[in-house]
């Protein structure tokens, strides 16, 4: 079937509601899901198009709304004003938990294109599934805050993105993935996305026209697994940082591994005081320039924590048994429970760490 034009396609707050192979255009919102009770919903194989909102910009989505058990699967989302698809709290009697949304093309947005976004006093946004989504051309026209390809805001845990493919986003404050806190409050009262995880995702960002590949702002917990990214510009690969001054502005916890990172002015950029407990790992960097790989000076760091880093080249040496002491660097820069990260220099002669070393270690 095919709808056009009114406000709504679909307004519905009941469990069970089936919307398939339906092509939806001209309306304000396509498909909405309200209350507790709109739960185990399926838009499928739809093509939703030209929703741009007929009173200005806080209006045209392709599907919206919270409730459980939500399924936006394998549609398309084209010419949209402000969310393909936007997963938001509800109210403060009932949240939007285990949506699973996947294998959708989504193309020409003015803002985010996957949002997930639950302000105070809305109940958290957890628990949700965005995965293998092709995500192309959004524009940054519509929204103070810009837009991100994928948006996880505030009151978030624990939901998953996963498997995207992500390019072509432009404009003031575009990046490709950002997970963003409130930038104001005490400890105890403000809103920061905790325990999300951003997992093999592909990005290809010209940052030139848009901003950083993967932001974390004034975010806990957050994990930056195996993603590989391709930019080009002046901004960065993966940002962690704060904003504001209040004394419950922070980013904590955040593990960055086993990302492939390519181009970007810095790969990784920790930018304050405020960011603390990054564990950062077995990361792959290329330079804007060799397009070698780059070691740990990939990282940039401003304010605290801070890296130091020393370089000696370590003759071959040989640990059997159970030998109790031995000193191969000494490092002046090192303190009591710091990290060390050990690499194999690119232009050493030999290269090669053998089995029994383990490639990190903590200072005592």
């Amino acid at each position: 079937s095919s709808s056009s034009g009114g406000e709504r396609a679909v307004d519905t707050n009941q469990p069970n509601v089936r919307i398939t192979n339906c092509r939806i255009s001209d309306v304000v919102s396509a498909v909405r899901f309200t209350a507790a009770t709109a739960r185990d919903g399926l838009v499928q194989g739809c093509l939703i198009h030209d929703c741009v909102g007929f009173d200005g910009a806080s209006e045209g989505y392709g599907v919206q709304g919270s409730g459980s058990r939500i399924k936006v699967v394998n549609n398309s989302f084209l010419t949209i004003q402000r969310h393909a698809v936007y997963i938001s709290g509800g109210d403060a009697t009932h949240s939007a938990t285990e949506w699973y949304v996947g294998g959708n093309f989504i193309s020409g947005l003015s803002n985010s294109a996957i949002a997930l976004y639950s302000p105070e006093p809305d109940l958290p946004v957890q628990n949700n599934v965005v995965i293998g989504n092709r995500i192309d051309y959004c524009v940054a026209t519509v929204g103070a805050g810009g837009c991100s390809a994928i948006g996880i805001t505030e009151r978030c845990y624990n939901n998953i993105v996963a498997n995207n493919i992500i390019s072509n986003v432009t404009g003031a404050n575009a990046y490709g993935i950002l997970i963003k806190g409130e930038t104001s409050g005490s400890v105890s009262t403000v809103h920061r996305p905790i325990g999300n995880m951003i997992l093999g995702n592909h990005i290809t960002h010209d940052t030139t026209t848009g901003e950083d590949a993967i932001a974390v702002l004034n975010a806990d917990d957050t994990m930056i697994l195996n993603n590989i990214l391709v930019g080009s510009g002046s901004k960065n690969g993966i940002k962690v940082y704060t904003a504001g001054a209040s004394d419950g502005v922070m980013a904590t916890r955040t593990v960055i591994h086993g990302n492939s990172i390519h181009s970007y002015n810095w790969p990784i950029v920790l930018n304050d005081s405020n960011v603390s407990d990054t564990h950062i790992g077995f990361n792959h960097y290329y330079s804007n320039d060799t397009n070698s790989v780059r070691d740990l000076s990939g990282v940039l760091v401003s304010g605290t924590p801070a890296f130091s880093s020393t370089s000696s080249r370590i003759a071959a040496f040989v640990v059997q048994g159970s030998a109790s002491s031995f000193t191969l660097v000494t490092w002046a820069g090192s303190q009591p429970s710091d990290q060390i990260l050990v690499t194999v220099q690119s232009d050493a002669a030999v290269s090669s760490l053998s089995s029994g070393l383990v490639l990190h270690s903590h200072c005592t």
